[in-house]
């Protein structure tokens, strides 16, 4: 089908696209429940799991540092447990740009401390919580089962505050309100010992130590590409009608029959306006991601605190002047930008489409490292299920 501009409502002219760019096949509509359930399935995995040791084996990774700074805060936690910590930790701290070491020791520090919340980290709670109105009826999530926020928080800190001690005693305290003044010190202080611990100091070396190493640590993170937007445009008047937009809606309303055909509309109206304002991004492929991250809940939220369509943190929310992460117009925004970044950062590779989504899930620093997927099943799930989302949109088999 064209994707031609209907002149009715066009208030905007993005470049034209040729009928293979955006015509989405029906095929998908008409798939049976068991196979949409069946993909589901691959969205949400198990936990991944951990071949465990014989009875008379001690496991040579209880030996490694940061294993032992994770057990030392959680010394009731299981082994499998606190490996699903630590990758945890390495998946987002690649992600926001902390180095690992320092993310482990600063996650360790506030396990440490019992019925103890970082203020930075319970702001972003609240403020989600306030944008979802949800209150505060939940308790509040510890620190290894928030770690996105915990670690994207803990990046802005580094990167806005004049040292790290300082961005330390922001994430922890609230000196105003004496919220966490009483224990800032000490949380400090078991950062720096524990950071000095997996750098190669004993215990009496750490101690004297810790100081230093904190200082020498970069008081400044570094982003990897950052974005370029510093206030969100008024978006709402550049959204174009293409014929296709139906089609898109249909979409949608597929995943997400509780749509009403206004906001159908809106989501397909945006993904086609961005996409098509690029030279890259098909928006099929768009669809396809925002399928697999919130099958078209428009107020999704996650447990490590993603908000709307494309599953944005608060940290993404912030530095892109975004006023509401549950509009649809301003979510599928950004989640275009950022896949036209990671396009043109991966588009030369054979596997490009791969290395795409798993920077958007992952962070393109985790790519970096394994030359490819990383080996987290979340990431290689996410990846194969946006995969075939997208090949049922462009009608292939």
């Amino acid at each position: 089908m064209s994707t031609k501009r209907s002149n009715a409502t066009a208030t905007a002219a993005p470049r034209p696209a040729t009928s293979s760019a955006t015509a989405i096949s029906l095929k998908l509509l008409r798939a049976t429940p068991l196979i949409l359930a069946a993909l589901l399935v691959c969205a949400h995995p198990a936990r991944a799991q951990t071949t465990p040791a014989s009875d008379d084996t001690v496991p040579a990774y209880t030996e490694d540092a940061d294993f032992k700074v994770v057990k030392w805060a959680l010394p009731t936690l299981a082994d499998e447990d606190v490996l699903d910590v630590l990758v945890g930790i390495e998946l987002e701290s690649y992600r926001y740009g902390v180095n690992y070491e320092f993310a482990v020791a600063v996650v360790a520090a506030e396990a440490s401390f019992a019925n103890r919340i970082a203020v930075g980290r319970k702001r972003n709670v609240d403020i989600a919580r306030l944008m979802t109105k949800t209150g505060g009826r939940d308790p509040y999530p510890s620190v290894t089962d928030d770690l996105a926020n915990a670690l994207s928080t803990l990046n802005n800190m580094l990167r806005t505050e004049e040292s790290t001690e300082a961005a330390l005693r922001e994430y922890w305290a609230d000196s105003a309100r004496g919220y966490n003044t009483d224990t800032v010190s000490e949380f400090i202080r078991r950062v720096g010992e524990k950071y000095a611990l997996m750098e190669g100091y004993n215990e009496q070396e750490a101690q004297e130590n810790y100081l230093r190493e904190i200082k020498q640590f970069p008081s400044k993170g570094v982003e990897d590409i950052p974005f370029n937007v510093s206030e969100m445009p008024n978006l709402t008047k550049q959204l174009v009608q293409y014929d296709v937009e139906p089609q898109y809606s249909d979409v949608a309303r597929h995943f997400n029959p509780n749509l009403s055909d206004d906001e159908a509309r809106k989501i397909a109206r945006s993904v086609l306006t961005f996409s098509m304002q690029t030279d890259t991004v098909d928006p099929r492929l768009v669809m396809a991601l925002i399928a697999a991250e919130s099958r078209f809940k428009p107020r999704a939220v996650s447990k490590k605190g993603a908000m709307g369509l494309a599953q944005l943190m608060p940290a993404t929310v912030k530095s892109h002047g975004i006023r509401d992460a549950f509009d649809p117009v301003q979510n599928v925004y950004v989640c275009v930008k950022y896949l036209e970044r990671e396009i043109n950062r991966w588009r030369g590779r054979s596997n490009w489409l791969d290395l795409v989504l798993a920077s958007y899930n992952a962070g393109p620093g985790a790519v970096k490292k394994y030359g490819g997927v990383p080996p987290y099943s979340e990431t290689k799930s996410f990846v194969y299920i946006v995969k075939k989302y997208y090949n049922d949109l462009r009608g292939n088999s």
